[in-house]
């Protein structure tokens, strides 16, 4: 069983929470987060995911075989054959069909399938195309969840999400890097468009970009008009903790776990993010 759910990588299910972000800044979360629609619009993108990561783990078998971490995923370790993947492909692809047609949602979950799978054929090997297409995907998501629950979806949000997954994009490049440079091996071909000074000038760009970014959405008139609060600014406190902290993981304790591991164990992000949370919560509810 263990085996089976480290290929369908349930831990990468947390970035599917995004679907319920337009709804919860919407000031609707009570009323409707136990709604059909969202939530099968969520498990609609768990499916999708796990299928894409079977899809490129089956892609990518000969060179996870020589990466010292991917060597360890069900495929590559002979774990779980070709054929049995192929066969959870299909049995998962089923599912998904049925909570499209529960949702209607079709048109923003298999564009997230399209591109991914194209990432995992070529856009992956090209430079800033590659963090791109990763973060468009984390885009659809909020887009499908505003369309689920029919709620309104801000220019703010869409370009906010937009650039915190090109942070986590590049912080996940700059991990491959580190771990090129220690065992000597190409990780993928992109990353002949990457290096340390160039990935370190970029997240310290984005980081301050999106910072700057997000304090004009905290002090702006409409969205104080909107949320009901002209206190959003307090919320900008932890995200600048969480971007501090996050840069001090990848450069200062050169940390080569990917951005979803480095969450889900770190205490300092974890509490940070839920202050934020709990921020919003209070203001808008």
């Amino acid at each position: 069983m263990r085996t089976y759910l480290a290929l369908l990588r349930p831990t990468h299910w947390i970035k599917n929470f995004l679907v319920f972000v337009p709804v919860f800044f919407a000031g609707q979360i009570i009323d409707l987060v136990t709604e059909p629609a969202i939530t099968l619009t969520f498990a609609a993108f768990c499916l999708a995911s796990s299928i894409v990561y079977i899809f490129n783990d089956l892609h990518d078998i000969a060179e996870d075989r020589k990466h010292p971490v991917n060597q360890l995923r069900p495929i590559a370790a002979g774990d779980i054959s070709r054929n049995k993947a192929v066969i959870i492909i299909l049995a998962l692809s089923v599912l998904l069909f049925v909570c499209l047609l529960k949702t209607k949602l079709w048109l923003p979950v298999i564009l997230y399938i399209v591109l991914n799978i194209a990432y995992t054929l070529i856009l992956k090997h090209f430079a800033i195309i590659d963090i791109s297409i990763i973060s468009l995907g984390f885009v659809l998501r909020i887009i499908a969840g505003a369309m689920a629950a029919d709620v309104f979806l801000t220019n703010w949000l869409i370009l906010i999400t937009f650039m915190l997954a090109l942070s986590i994009a590049l912080g996940k490049r700059r991990s491959e890097l580190m771990i090129n440079q220690s065992y000597q091996i190409p990780v993928r071909r992109s990353l002949s468009g990457y290096n340390l000074e160039f990935v370190n000038m970029s997240l310290i760009i984005l980081a301050a970009s999106t910072l700057m970014i997000y304090l004009i959405y905290c002090m702006s008139a409409e969205v104080a008009a909107r949320l009901g609060s002209n206190k959003i600014y307090l919320t900008a406190f932890p995200v600048i903790l969480g971007f501090i902290r996050f840069l001090q993981i990848i450069i200062v304790q050169h940390d080569l776990r990917s951005p979803t591991e480095i969450l889900l164990h770190d205490r300092f992000i974890q509490i940070i993010l839920l202050l934020w949370i709990g921020l919003f919560y209070f203001l808008i509810y």
